[in-house]
């Protein structure tokens, strides 16, 4: 209580030091050793006393009862240990500066009052001063003029309509709030007082305009005045269908693509290899010259990680030290597990072998979590374009999942041309959304649940010299069909000798069969080195581990967001402030593996020495908010809505909102 109170003239650090750190996470293993250089420990607690000062006399008497007598070696040996005592204390130190960052900024300068800071807030606005003022002298105007002639309220609510019709939801969030709050406090006294409307048909029009006008400004304090007012309505529908179809595709508000975020670096705590895979799995000469081609795969059901070994084989279940498990502790292990892909979708672990591929197997093996024992086989129920039982032109890259579906990305033969460059020719890379479906007998089948989709990265290289331009034409013509099969023969042959063969995401196929890949349902994100992440042709920095110690601002790993709605490459994110990783402390990304938690909404990573978590700086992904919130009926374009769709709507936007902020 001492150090909470005292030292209040110390002036906090900047409040964005403290990001990604919780109250959890200081009470956690090595949660106070992230903010040992943002506090300010008092000299007290820095001094050290010596044993000699210290009583260590326990008063012994025939009358003390035992649990007299064990509270008071309790309070010699707790409270007057020095050691102890500073621990305590300077953990309260860490906790009074996480809390005084987590203040606003008038209460860090009580000396700027409210009224400035709210002056320095408009002031950000483009909007002059005296437009401002011209558009807030309007409102008193038409609450007067509107008593005395109440035509003028229906007259302004269709203005408005028209006038927010080309506003898309969520539009107006930096539009001058008090203009905004008075337009919003005109409607609703209109809509409350019977002496300017009277009629259901008027109070509709002005209870579409405060929808639609909520919708575009996108606040949550409007939204939910919106909500109370228009329930007290009488009114069966309101014309605001555009606008609210508009607002469900916003899907809670804009966000950014998932990646892996140096502020949001929750724990890292070490960990031995459990998977020693015997030396009699994978005896077989073909397998073994791809023993190297599995990299370790993670799957996580929001209490446990299970892990894969460093060359895929293997599986462990480990507690993630959440829902009551221990951290760190191996729960079961299965060492019989040949190389291949876990993940846990929906409820189910699932693994595939990477000899599927080229025999004549199942799709996956279903296995039970608790003993990681094989409890059956999983088909396709639709057999996906170019896929076959025994395809040879398909190779598997990563099987993962976001909690619900599950996302097979492959490599097939099918050969890509650039649009800018038509001799650059790589290989294409498809992922499959699959979704649990039953099959005959009630067996488990995995069916798509979408088309599939084509990863593709925009070519940023220079396009070729004019002279070699001119040789490209002058080279002898073939058919399509036959330059077509020409070219995929000599990429599979390419392929086989060194895997320098480009994919159509940009990197080579040497580089994507070790590069770590998860999916939160938006986006599908890999994991590589600044180098490959800035152009390809670099794979050999994927095997090298990285700096022990990098700068504040160098860059440790790039996250290559593809959004899978489109397969385009939307943003690429470095890795950057983040000394604690596994990667700063030298790990590889080849031996690193990657899963999304959808019951946490956070990141696991795992490396040979280090499991990690992460925060997810992303979005919820739609169909994870539906399964929160339920659906919602999509309303018909230029149709009435009635109330209670517009109630459930404006709640669902909210809570997906409010699932996104947490």
């Amino acid at each position: 209580h001492y150090f909470i109170q005292s030292n209040l003239s110390m002036k906090p650090p900047d409040a964005h030091q403290w990001d990604g750190i919780t109250e959890d996470s200081l009470f956690l293993n090595d949660g106070l050793l992230r903010v040992a250089d943002l506090i300010t420990i008092p000299p007290e607690i820095c001094s050290v006393d010596s044993a000699s000062n210290i009583s260590w006399d326990v008063e012994t008497s025939v009358e003390l009862s035992s649990q007299q007598l064990a509270k008071q070696i309790e309070k010699m040996y707790c409270y007057k240990s020095s050691s102890y005592q500073r621990f305590q204390d300077y953990r309260l130190c860490a906790l009074k500066g996480f809390w005084e960052s987590q203040l606003p900024e008038q209460d860090l300068e009580p000396t700027i009052s409210s009224s400035s800071i709210a002056m320095k807030t408009q002031n950000t606005s483009s909007l002059p001063f005296t437009s401002r003022v011209s558009l807030l002298l309007i409102f008193p105007l038409l609450e007067v003029q509107s008593t005395t002639n109440p035509e003028l309220c229906v007259a302004t609510s269709k203005l408005l309509i028209d006038c927010l019709k080309d506003c898309k939801p969520l539009s107006l969030a930096n539009e001058p709030q008090d203009c905004l709050d008075g337009l919003e406090n005109l409607i609703c006294k209109w809509i409350n007082d019977e002496k300017f409307v009277s009629t259901n048909e008027e109070k509709a029009c002005l209870a579409s305009t405060l929808v639609i006008l909520a919708c575009a400004r996108g606040s949550i304090r409007m939204m939910l005045s919106t909500l109370h007012t228009v329930q007290k309505l009488d009114c069966p529908s309101l014309n605001v269908s555009n606008m609210l179809r508009e607002l469900l595709e916003t899907s809670g508000g804009p966000g950014v693509p998932t990646s892996l975020n140096g502020n949001l670096h929750h724990l890292c705590w070490d960990h031995s290899d459990v998977i020693s895979v015997p030396s009699d799995i994978n005896n077989n000469s073909k397998e073994n010259s791809k023993s190297k081609e599995v990299p370790r795969t993670l799957g996580s059901d929001g209490r446990y990680l299970y892990m894969t070994g460093c060359t895929g084989a293997g599986l462990a279940r480990i507690g993630t030290g959440r829902a009551g498990t221990l951290r760190g502790v191996v729960y079961a292990r299965n060492l019989h597990i040949s190389q291949g892909w876990v993940t846990f979708a929906d409820g189910h672990l699932l693994f595939r072998a990477s000899s599927a591929d080229t025999k004549n197997s199942p799709f996956c093996q279903l296995l039970n979590p608790s003993t990681l024992q094989v409890e059956g086989d999983v088909e396709l129920a639709d057999m996906l374009p170019g896929i076959t039982n025994n395809n040879n032109s398909t190779t598997t890259l990563s099987l993962s999942s976001d909690g619900l579906y599950v996302y097979w990305v492959t490599c097939s033969s099918v050969v890509v041309r650039s649009a800018s460059n038509k001799s650059n020719k790589s290989l294409t890379i498809f992922v499959d959304v699959l979704e649990f479906c039953e099959g005959e007998g009630g067996a488990l089948r995995l069916t798509p649940a979408k088309d599939r989709i084509t990863l593709q990265r925009k070519d940023v290289e220079a396009s070729k010299s004019l002279t070699e331009a001119l040789i490209e034409k002058l080279r002898p013509v073939r058919s399509s069909n036959t330059n077509m099969a020409l070219e995929a023969i000599q990429l599979l042959a390419a392929t086989a000798k060194d895997d320098n063969a480009q994919t159509s995401c940009g990197l080579t196929l040497k580089v994507l069969r070790k590069t770590p890949m998860y999916t939160c349902g938006n986006h599908l994100v890999m994991v590589v080195p600044v180098s490959s992440g800035a152009r390809s042709g670099q794979p050999s920095a994927l095997f090298v581990p990285a700096l022990a110690a990098p700068g504040p601002s160098k860059g440790i790993a790039t996250s290559l967001c593809f959004s899978l709605s489109d397969g385009q490459l939307e943003q690429r994110v470095d890795l950057v402030d983040a000394p604690g990783c596994a990667l700063a402390k030298g790990s590889s990304l080849c031996s690193m593996g990657a899963c999304y938690d959808v019951e946490n909404n956070t990141i696991w990573t795992c490396s040979d020495e280090w499991v990690e978590e992460w925060g997810n700086p992303g979005n919820m992904a739609p169909h994870h908010i539906a399964r929160r919130l339920g659906t919602v009926p999509t309303p018909q374009r230029e149709e009435p809505v009635g109330m209670d769709d517009v109630v459930t709507i404006l709640l669902h936007h909210l809570g997906s909102t409010c699932c996104h902020q947490t």
